[in-house]
């Protein structure tokens, strides 16, 4: 992969990508009420369509904290395999 990112804006709420691996997960993502920084953390042993999911799945949960878990989970997953199949690739 080229340059992790080390920052996204979301919904005017500014997180830090962390690169490291959270406890009994593929990634995590802080509320975005939270007080101070928010932090989004992503497992960097993570490859191809799995790294794209957790990507995909921590961001949308930064977009709207609101949405129970299974359907950011199976959105999440949904939308890595469209675009895996239509050839999306890190470099």
């Amino acid at each position: 992969m080229r340059d992790r990112p080390r920052y996204v804006t979301i919904d005017d709420v500014r997180y830090e990508i962390v690169w490291k691996a959270p406890p009994k997960a593929m990634g995590t993502c802080d509320a975005p009420w939270k007080r101070g920084l928010k932090e989004i953390w992503i497992d960097p042993r993570l490859t191809g369509k799995k790294l794209m999911d957790a990507i995909i799945h921590e961001t949308a949960h930064a977009a709207n904290w609101n949405i129970e878990e299974h359907y950011i989970a199976e959105a999440a997953t949904a939308a890595a395999s469209i675009l895996w199949r239509m050839g999306y690739r890190l470099k």
